[in-house]
């Protein structure tokens, strides 16, 4: 019975580092409504030059898992990302945020 519970106690201090840290990257854009559409396109332009982010790249899906990451494991994962990439994902997640407010604004 100890043995099990130091095994465990490992684990539990693992719990929720990947998949919480990909859930913070899912943004909502309700908050970019507020922002007039000359002033947040160009936010969303100078943000997706400095993490190069283009629209012709692969699709923008914030907190995507990684391929090797079965459904419901991501919680026993820790996140091994560097903070560049961290910080990548957080742009993604913020782009397409913005992109989602400017399509539903009709702001190009």
């Amino acid at each position: 019975m100890k043995c099990a519970l130091v095994l465990a106690l490992p684990l539990f201090a693992l719990c929720g580092c990947m998949s919480s840290a990909l859930d913070e990257e899912i943004v909502s854009s309700l908050h970019f409504d507020a922002i007039a559409c000359p002033d947040l396109v160009a936010q969303r332009d100078a943000l997706a030059a400095r993490y190069a982010i283009t629209a012709s790249g692969p699709a923008l899906v914030p907190g995507e898992r990684p391929k090797y990451l079965e459904p419901g494991v991501g919680m026993l994962v820790p996140d091994y990302r560097s903070a560049s990439e961290k910080q990548r994902g957080r742009a993604i997640g913020e782009v397409a945020a913005m992109d989602r407010s400017i399509s539903r604004r009709k702001c190009r």
